[in-house]
């Protein structure tokens, strides 16, 4: 205990000292605010953008209803004649499916800035609707997001780098580890005791910043407890990730110059060259065709189910949605243009372009599912992903977005169906019961990130262990 505390004293001394050192970790801290700041202020566009697309369609609805009693003028009354016809309201009135940011995402934007966030929904599917996807300048795409996440996975070993580079030369150096050994027992508990003090410097420095940033996060959507308790413990064990290569590389007993290089390769290997690797492997061995294709082939088909004969489309459409088989007109059904024939054209190319789209989307997430497989590997990657899960911004969320959507169109064009096959028009009322839109985010995957944490914690013990080994041997060779 006596060791314990003079080692915290004499670091905490030399902390104080460092003018270098202090600056370091000022520098950081202003980064990871300035990052919070940066993404609060994207996540802040994304909510003005969403609520700007809710108010432009509760516009849109008021004028809908007013067009049942505006009948002061010619224009008017030829307006309320059309009012209640399904497909004009349809037309002038699409749904809107909207993923608004889950609490976290200011902390981790992820995939926030390439996935489509907001869909228009009409009861007839659009495959080449560019509106859903956000715009971007390629060179922010380039850059990548500046958020908490970014600077605890990239820059905090950075930190870890300088602050531990020189954890044995500089006693060495400093005359003071032959006496601090004999205290101690050994070397390696000393640099062990040294690295517990950074670490909780370090650590107490993360969880405020943590903090901060939850505390943003509150200002729109509080954060629940054990998202905010999974990230603490996830950023931490992260932190004693790499200090546990630090205490592995230090082992080594080299000079402070190259002890920093050695820890410079592992923060490239770490996180450029394996995340690197594993994409080109993925893509190698999945590689997605091109949207191009898909939408050459819809061309292809809607021109040919075009050309199909009216009597065909209007009794697939009749033996596909038995439902509407009671007001079914075969001499009125069977004329060009009639709504059966434009219906049945539309699900028939729904159901050969799912020929293409389901395909597609299976290589997309088998794609995606080996990318986590080799992710797991990787303690960046693997902590970059479950930071994204937290914040509601990885790949997961965005495709149950997309889900939600899709049934959410179905029940949109059920709800028309039920008017426009038969040829009614809506009233009113009926406005009162269209389908909402509520997003459901995926369910928080806890036992599997606890999995991941004990996992990463077995990491930690080995790189521990085989540090303590070649001090040992060090020990033994001298």
């Amino acid at each position: 205990m006596k060791l314990l505390e003079t080692i915290f004293i004499f670091e905490w001394r030399q902390l104080c000292r460092q003018r270098w050192l202090l600056s370091g970790l000022c520098l950081f801290a202003a980064i990871s605010l300035l990052s919070v700041y940066s993404a609060n202020r994207t996540v802040g566009k994304r909510f003005v953008q969403a609520d700007n697309i809710h108010a432009a369609y509760r516009t849109d609805l008021d004028a809908a209803l007013k067009r049942f009693t505006d009948t002061s003028t010619a224009k008017g009354k030829a307006e309320a004649r059309t009012a209640g016809m399904a497909a004009v309201i349809n037309f002038r009135l699409p749904q809107n499916a909207v993923k608004y940011p889950e609490p976290l995402a200011a902390l981790s934007l992820g995939l926030t800035d390439i996935q489509p966030w907001h869909e228009q929904i009409r009861y007839v599917k659009n495959y080449n609707d560019v509106t859903n996807m956000p715009v971007n300048n390629p060179m922010t795409l380039f850059a990548g997001n500046f958020d908490l996440a970014f600077v605890v996975i990239y820059f905090l070993p950075l930190l870890v780098l300088a602050y531990c580079y020189s954890l044995y030369a500089s006693e060495k150096e400093a005359g003071t580890l032959a006496m601090l050994a004999i205290q101690a027992g050994s070397v390696a508990r000393v640099i062990r005791l040294k690295l517990l003090f950074r670490f909780l410097v370090l650590a107490a420095l993360l969880l405020i910043i943590n903090a901060l940033g939850f505390a943003l996060a509150e200002k729109r959507a509080a954060p629940g407890v054990p998202q905010m308790l999974l990230w603490c413990l996830l950023s931490l064990l992260y932190l004693l990730f790499w200090l546990g290569i630090a205490y592995l590389m230090v082992a080594f007993r080299q000079g402070a110059t190259a002890t920093g290089l050695y820890l410079a390769g592992c923060w490239m290997l770490v996180l450029v060259i394996l995340p690197s690797l594993a994409n080109t492997f993925v893509q190698q061995r999945h590689p997605l065709p091109m949207k191009d294709e898909i939408a050459a082939y819809r061309r292809h088909q809607a021109e040919e189910i075009w050309n199909t004969p009216a009597r065909i489309l209007s009794d697939s459409f009749n033996r596909y949605n038995p439902q509407y088989a009671s007001t079914a007109d075969p001499a009125k059904d069977t004329l060009r243009l009639s709504t059966r024939y434009v219906a049945g054209y539309y699900e028939l190319l729904d159901r050969r372009m799912e020929r293409v789209i389901i395909p597609y989307e299976q290589e997309i997430n088998e794609r995606n599912r080996q990318l986590t497989l080799l992710s797991a590997w990787n303690p960046a990657s693997a902590a970059q992903e479950w930071l994204n899960t937290l914040a509601g911004t990885e790949i997961s969320a965005y495709h149950q977005f997309s889900l939600q959507a899709d049934q959410f169109q179905e029940s949109w064009q059920a709800f028309l169906y039920d008017f426009h096959i038969p040829g009614k028009q809506l009233q009113a009322a009926d406005f009162g019961r269209f389908p909402v839109f509520r997003y459901h985010p995926p369910e928080l995957p806890v036992r599997r990130m606890l999995y991941e944490a004990l996992r990463l914690l077995a990491g930690l013990c080995v790189l521990f262990a085989a540090g303590s080994f070649v001090f040992n041997r060090k020990d033994q060779a001298s």
